[in-house]
């Protein structure tokens, strides 16, 4: 039957090679893989890494990836966060309004946040966070699917032009 179907595929012209779909990747990462840290210390190889995150699990990590960033846009990469607006007394505030100085680097602010945690690498490759928005970490859905890749960068793109520059 699968070689039926194949054969119907390819008769049909829906896929052309064999592995076609096989070559792109969906992986769930678990708890373990300390990915988003991998990620941002490679950041300065990415030209744009999009980022959309709660503020509470932005401010677990933007301090301690602070310099990361900066290094990164620094080499020339394109950074763009969305995230929820801080308290002006959040120890966070000073942090986003260093990074928002340089000119790689913009921060908009959501009005209400849509719970979807979400990393874009050079519009190749996406990692959703299957966690709650107020936890930390993995596991990440992680997919370099092109498919996926376009859902995430138009979602990602709509959220932006919806948000705000101002704090």
């Amino acid at each position: 039957m699968k070689t039926k179907v194949g054969k119907l595929v390819k008769k049909a012209g829906i896929i052309g090679k064999k592995d076609v779909l096989t070559n792109f990747r969906f992986e769930m990462l678990p708890r373990q893989a300390p990915w988003f840290k991998d990620k941002v210390l490679s950041l300065e190889s990415f030209e744009r890494f999009d980022l959309m995150s709660s503020l509470k699990r932005l401010s677990s990590r933007i301090n301690l990836d602070q310099n990361a960033f900066r290094k990164a846009a620094t080499k020339g990469t394109k950074i763009r966060i969305l995230t929820e607006k801080p308290l002006p007394n959040s120890f966070v505030t000073p942090i986003i309004n260093g990074l928002r100085k340089h000119p790689n680097i913009k921060i908009r602010f959501l009005r209400s946040f849509r719970d979807v945690i979400l990393t874009i690498m050079d519009g190749k490759e996406v990692a959703l966070a299957l966690t709650p928005k107020d936890r930390v970490g993995p596991p990440y859905l992680v997919s370099d699917h092109p498919s996926y890749v376009v859902i995430a960068q138009q979602f990602f793109e709509v959220e932006w032009e919806k948000a705000s520059d101002s704090q």
